[in-house]
């Protein structure tokens, strides 16, 4: 090319480095929420019924939910409501709200999606608030699919989120205040305190360190009064009509220091399996490798940085630090179970986890550098949840027989469930998708738990399945026809082998289908 064509076109190509150096941040924030959405949304368009122990119970409190406000005959004479004292709604009331416009088991894996967002979304958060770059959430989406996740502690993982997004929108509320910011922390708690109520004093706890950490002038705490107010009160309206059965006493605390060496286990999962190991872990050296780098080309221009700006940097990483230590602390302390609440310990490895993707240092500000970050994390993620995607696409696939079988039962129907055969744990709850689509009575349900907003009704006039025992549910051994099967008019048994026996003694009960490891069984004469 000539000189004379160059100099030409010189002036054309500094104009589109400047459009593009424009249109970049913008460009990059929606690459990252498509990629950060897409990925999340990938294992749930895989399959039917998503790979995750609790879920199904889900999405039967979630349609219960929605045909309690319909007004069910079946479902009015089971259950109540308890908002307040129960407060594990919002995906609950999300699900029954996407159920009025999509098929039931389709709006509990969007709703269930759309919870998860809350990880990605509160790491960005928690980044932005430290005045970083929100596009490191996208190293946060392999998260969601973590052990909490093949539990299915939906609520428990998304208020994880929020709660990072709680610290990030303190730090900056504190820096730079305005009515917008000071509405958005109110309402946030809000929503914390409808999604997991044992999360919700952890975040006011948050509040309070960043607050002391990142000012000592007490007329600069002034915005946080509206929402800290706000909070407190649903905290006091909870502590006021919480059931008997949560108000457990207090646990016995003791330092468990031999608990560090299991830290990534209880965040990856113990049984895990080996390609998807080897991805996270690509995923964590590539998180690493891109903090290193982001801490170098930070630290080599730490002299363009006003003093304020410094301030700033270091007193919100010993905020956030401050919430991940106390998160620490929890985990060392707390025992397996308090009350009504199962895993308690485990689930701060998780939440250190969100905490620490937010104190990745700045990504540096050339366009094309972040790009390629966005790039290599996506990339990343893909890989992590690709193989996500074919653990449930498989899990879904042997509940085929299952499909088959419970299509025979009928809407509002008493049905007893017994699963022997748990070659995975996700098979435990599964019979719970027959409530969730035609509603009826199981013969276990979340309803039996305290902290479950639709509670079984008290009653004179209540029709509800008998009570069962703690690990009913895991015990199908200790299931007697003639004490436990009077109530019920259809059984459902998973089983590798015939499970007649087991309803032998009630020659009422009868066989109807039978499909792989699905046994299906109905009591004549109802």
């Amino acid at each position: 090319m000539s000189e004379r064509a160059q100099r030409k076109l010189k002036p054309s190509l500094e104009s589109l480095h400047r459009s593009f150096s424009r249109l970049s941040p913008g460009l990059l924030a929606i690459t990252a929420l498509f990629v950060a959405g897409g990925c999340i949304a990938i294992p749930f368009v895989a399959a039917t019924f998503p790979k995750m122990v609790d879920l199904p119970m889900h999405a039967a409190q979630t349609a219960v939910l929605r045909y309690y406000f319909e007004g069910r005959p079946d479902i009015r004479a089971q259950f109540e409501l308890h908002p307040l004292s129960n407060p594990y709604m919002s995906s609950y009331v999300l699900g029954a709200l996407l159920m009025s416009v999509m098929p039931v088991l389709t709006a509990v894996r969007v709703a269930t999606a759309l919870m998860l967002c809350w990880v990605p979304g509160g790491v960005a958060t928690l980044a932005w608030g430290m005045k970083r770059s929100p596009l490191i959430g996208l190293a946060a989406v392999p998260l969601v699919f973590c052990e909490l996740a093949s539990w299915g502690f939906i609520n428990s993982l998304a208020a994880m989120g929020m709660l990072a997004a709680v610290i990030g929108l303190t730090l900056r509320l504190l820096d730079e205040p305005t009515k917008a910011r000071c509405i958005a922390l109110g309402l946030l708690l809000v929503l914390l305190f409808f999604t997991h109520i044992f999360r919700f004093p952890l975040a006011l706890a948050g509040i309070f360190a960043t607050t002391v950490v990142m000012t000592r002038d007490p007329r600069r705490w002034r915005p946080l009064l509206f929402p800290v107010a706000v909070a407190l009160a649903l905290l006091v309206v909870f502590m006021v009509f919480r059931p008997p059965s949560m108000q457990a006493e207090a646990p016995e605390l003791k330092l468990h220091t031999e608990r560090l060496p299991e830290i990534l286990l209880d965040v990856a999962g113990r049984e895990i399996d080996e390609k998807l190991a080897e991805r996270l872990l690509d995923h964590a050296m590539l998180v690493l490798a891109l903090a290193s780098a982001a801490w170098g080309i930070s630290h080599a221009k730490r002299r363009e940085q006003s003093d304020d700006a410094r301030s700033f940097a270091r007193r919100s990483l010993v905020a956030v630090g401050a919430s991940i230590a106390l998160s620490a602390f929890a985990y060392l302390i707390l025992p397996w179970r308090m009350g009504t609440w199962a895993y308690v310990y485990p689930r701060e490895a998780t939440m250190m986890t969100i905490l620490a993707l937010g104190m990745v240092p700045p990504l540096p500000r050339e366009a094309w550098m972040r790009w390629v970050a966005v790039a290599a994390l996506s990339v990343s993620s893909f890989r992590v949840v690709d193989r996500v995607a074919l653990q449930y696409g498989a899990f879904d696939a042997r509940l085929e027989s299952f499909r088959i079988v419970a299509a025979r039962i009928p809407p509002a129907s008493k049905l007893c469930y017994l699963v022997f055969d748990r070659e995975d744990p996700a098979d435990i709850h599964v019979p719970a998708y027959v409530q969730a689509e035609k509603g009826g009575y199981l013969s276990f349900q979340f309803a039996n738990f305290a902290h479950a907003p639709l509670h079984y009704r008290s009653d004179p006039e209540a029709v509800v399945p008998p009570i069962k025992p703690h690990l009913w549910e895991w015990n199908p051994e200790w299931f007697e026809v003639q004490r436990d099967g009077a109530f019920f008019d259809w059984f459902l048994i998973h089983s590798k082998r015939d499970p007649s026996d087991k309803l032998a003694a009630d020659p009422t009960i009868v066989p109807v289908a039978h499909e792989g490891t699905w046994w299906l069984y109905v009591r004549e004469g109802r």
